[in-house]
């Protein structure tokens, strides 16, 4: 899948006929969709073909996105009475997507357009970091041989890996010539999975994306 998405879009990267290039990076401020997580702040860097017409572009990109949160206070309870395991845990996951957006302008004055941004994106799953810290026991202390075997069972969070990296994006882009910024929200479509054998049931991603990037125009 992954040798897939990467030759089309080199196939149609290759293609003449076009407007020109999107090169941006930013911040990414995700959550998931529960009370109970916080905001974490990392990047996104991308590259975006684009092409104009008089009322509307289109633009096909390749972006690498970091989405990361936090989220305290999971239980974990065996089938003791009163015996269980508190964990604090970081959700993050980097992807590497082709998103497909439409780009409407709604302002345009002199060297300053303003434009709305909608469309999906989809791509795979290639880093992550999550990970388990910040843990506490309860009832565990009179049983140090059954605390060791949760301690090494609990060590690390390894498998957020998403069935179906989906998104749907929305933003609003600001240009100034050949500069612009982009507000983009990101709704996550996939739910997370499992984290250190805790079935993430509804857990997706939340994000807005804040970008800068330059419009290198086609001369031709």
């Amino acid at each position: 899948m992954k040798k897939s998405i990467i030759t089309i879009f080199i196939i149609i990267m290759a293609h003449s006929c076009v407007a020109g290039y999107r090169i941006y990076g930013g911040s990414t401020f995700s959550k998931l969709n529960t009370n109970n997580s916080r905001i974490r702040i990392n990047n996104s860097f991308g590259i975006d073909k684009t092409w104009d017409t008089k009322f509307f572009s289109t633009a096909l990109g390749l972006r690498l996105i970091i989405r990361s949160t936090y989220k305290a206070d999971n239980i974990m309870v065996f089938g003791m009475t009163n015996h269980g395991y508190y964990f604090d845990a970081l959700f993050s996951a980097g992807y590497l997507e082709v998103p497909l957006m439409v780009i409407l302008p709604i302002y345009t004055h002199n060297s300053i357009k303003i434009s709305f941004t909608v469309g999906p994106s989809v791509g795979i799953h290639l880093l992550d970091n999550s990970k388990k810290f910040n843990t506490e026991y309860f009832e565990f202390e009179q049983n140090p041989e059954l605390r060791q075997t949760l301690e090494n069972y609990y060590m690390e969070a390894d498998e957020l890996y998403p069935n179906k990296p989906v998104f749907l994006n929305t933003g609003i882009m600001a240009e100034y010539k050949n500069m612009y910024i982009e507000a983009r929200y990101n709704h996550g479509l996939s739910e997370l999975g499992e984290l250190s054998g805790l079935v993430m049931k509804n857990e997706k991603f939340r994000t807005l994306e804040i970008v800068f990037g330059i419009y290198i125009r086609n001369r031709n």
